[in-house]
């Protein structure tokens, strides 16, 4: 396990466990939801994301194409989708407070860490984890249209 100082808390996390765990998701996928803006999320996701983002996922051991959760929030503006959601790792918070702290912020996303799971896929029940929560913009990349 490795420690990493954030806003206001620190984590220790097994990137190489998470890791493992994502890529049993990977060969027995849950099922997507098919409504149109979340179809939206999985044709951005991850190219389209921050990079500050895309390289925290990486150290941290998360699957971007997993997400436990992805809602949409809200169309900013033509063209721009504000949407939620977040993630698992295996880890713990170990300083500051376990309902987390301040957000980082990469680009249009922030994120918060807490020990509050949600939605935790079954295959991370054997180890100890922590939500990784992120709200951020994604262009609209489909050609359906676009939802108000």
């Amino acid at each position: 396990m490795r420690k990493r100082p954030l806003l206001g808390l620190s984590i220790r996390f097994d990137a190489a466990a998470t890791r493992a765990v994502y890529q049993a998701i990977r060969t027995a996928p849950p099922v997507r939801c098919e409504c149109i803006p979340c179809k939206n999320w999985f044709a951005c996701s991850p190219g389209l994301l921050p990079v500050g983002f895309r390289n925290l996922a990486v150290e941290l051991g998360i699957d971007l194409d997993f997400p436990a959760e992805v809602y949409h929030l809200a169309r900013e503006s033509v063209g721009t989708h504000l949407y939620g959601g977040w993630f698992h790792l295996v880890g713990e918070i170990v300083g500051g407070t376990s309902t987390g702290a301040g957000e980082l912020v990469f680009d249009s996303f922030t994120v918060a860490f807490h020990d509050r799971l949600e939605l935790v896929d079954q295959r991370f029940v054997s180890e100890s984890c922590i939500q990784m929560e992120f709200s951020g913009c994604v262009p609209w990349s489909l050609t359906a249209p676009e939802p108000d």
